[in-house]
């Protein structure tokens, strides 16, 4: 999986921005506070500043045969603006060989809806033992053009959950799957939910739900990458409906970490570095060594008195069915008449 940092433009919020890169050190210092705090990268993070554009994020950093984008950060970051651009390019590029098909489903307050649905959305159920995540497909919607999908994409945004908060007065308060379907595969690009702080939230029971999804995603990410023999992915609806998604070779993903530069949200930028870092040092453990000795055999309990005697009734008939009994002495032949 690749792993990208992309700095938000500082646009309208008033005052100087907090982060800094040094290119040098490859690490990101909090220019507002007494005693700069650094904060370094990993070598395979890539760091995007504020200047990069949204064709260079796709096209430079999305690997070849692209099958899940999955953008993450807190809210007001720039994520969905992020992720939908890179759909956009992604659309463009894929109706040049082929037509494609579009589902969205979002994942709200731990309920699954299909937001294409005629009329109204519906609710879906997600089952676990199937490559297609969830029991009733959802509806898709054919794209013929750049234009039929911009036209789905403002109808998802319609209908999705959105709230104000403290960051941001349009805030999405709900997951984001996005599946395109063509002949070959599917793509799927996932929009996750701010991470919440309760500070920055004004209803604290959808913070609940969305840090509740984000750290089972965070955990199911560890232990697939640690090799473990249990994953949870029935811990939260977000990670039992990307599990095929995390269950695929990580060769063919992008995962991007976005950064707000205001001084107000350098307490959840650091969040987000550190869980960025974590994914890119995490190491599966060493494999345990053979012992230098073979293990004894468990000892065999010796058998109770019961069992002992009734071995050697068994014994006992087995000796006396051999012995035959002696043969009866022959009849006299009868007397001849007289």
């Amino acid at each position: 999986m690749r792993l990208c940092v992309r700095l938000r433009p500082l646009l309208d919020t008033p005052g100087p921005g907090a982060l800094e890169y040094d290119k040098t050190a490859h690490a990101l210092r909090v220019a507002t506070q007494p005693r700069a705090t650094a904060v370094a990268l990993p070598p395979r993070v890539a760091f995007l500043d504020d200047t990069v554009t949204d064709d260079h994020v796709f096209h430079a950093h999305a690997p070849p045969g692209l099958r899940a984008l999955v953008v993450y950060g807190q809210t007001g970051s720039g994520k969905t603006h992020t992720l939908e651009h890179a759909m956009r390019r992604h659309v463009a590029r894929a109706l040049r060989a082929r037509p494609l098909a579009m589902a969205a489903i979002e994942i709200y307050n731990e309920k699954v809806w299909d937001i294409l649905a005629p009329r109204t959305p519906r609710a879906l159920k997600l089952c676990d033992n199937d490559p297609e995540p969830c029991r009733t497909p959802p509806t898709r919607q054919r794209i013929n053009s750049v234009e039929a999908f911009d036209q789905q994409l403002r109808h998802v945004a319609h209908l999705r959950f959105q709230g104000a908060s403290r960051l941001n007065a349009q805030s999405s308060r709900s997951h984001m799957v996005y599946r395109i379907y063509d002949e070959q595969a599917v793509t799927t690009f996932v929009d996750l939910a701010g991470n919440e702080k309760g500070r920055h939230s004004f209803c604290h029971r959808e913070a609940a739900h969305i840090n509740q999804s984000l750290f089972a995603f965070k955990e199911c990410l560890r232990r697939r990458a640690a090799g473990a023999a249990h994953v949870p992915y029935r811990r939260s609806q977000l990670t039992r409906m990307l599990r095929p998604l995390l269950q695929a070779p990580a060769g063919h993903a992008l995962f991007v970490a976005t950064l707000h530069p205001g001084a107000a949200c350098v307490t959840d930028t650091m969040d987000t570095l550190k869980y960025v870092q974590a994914m890119a040092d995490f190491k599966a453990p060493r494999a345990r060594r053979p012992p230098l000795h073979a293990p004894r055999p468990p000892a065999v309990p010796p058998p109770s008195r019961r069992r002992r005697a009734a071995a050697g009734g068994r014994r006992l008939r087995a000796r006396t069915d051999g012995v035959r009994a002696p043969a009866a002495a022959p009849a006299a032949p009868a007397a001849p008449a007289a």
